[in-house]
């Protein structure tokens, strides 16, 4: 079972329940102390936090990607998941409409959780 530390933002998959028990405890103990404006802030992000989770994914990025993805968002001014999921509602459904759009692309895995994996750096030099 995940926890999370709302304070850093990182998740810890490696505890077990009775620990994630523990530290949500240990967090509401702590939002208690607070002053009672500090408090309602504490909880609201807390609530905020818990409801965004749903939606979020993790991604294994090549270093060049990424640094290029949170520098045209800098340059936009908006957040780097905004700007991922604006460029997918376009291409995302032309994925799922192709037959085999990977073709070409796939290797295999040395990852027993997958068979294949994408040869990102076959299509990064294409592109280029």
């Amino acid at each position: 079972m995940a926890g999370k530390d709302y304070k850093t933002g990182t998740v810890d998959f490696g505890s077990t329940p009775v620990e994630v028990l523990l530290t949500s405890a240990g967090q509401r103990q702590t939002e208690a102390s607070l002053p009672k404006s500090e408090r309602k802030r504490a909880i609201r992000e807390r609530r905020r936090a818990q409801e965004r989770l749903s939606g979020r994914i993790g991604l294994d990025l090549p270093v060049e990607l990424k640094c290029r993805l949170v520098a045209l968002a800098k340059r936009e001014s908006v957040p780097v998941s905004q700007l991922v999921a604006f460029m997918l509602i376009d291409w995302l459904p032309q994925m799922e409409n192709t037959t085999n759009p990977l073709w070409g692309y796939l290797k295999p895995s040395k990852c027993a959780k997958y068979d294949q994996v994408i040869d990102l750096e076959k299509r990064n030099k294409e592109r280029k």
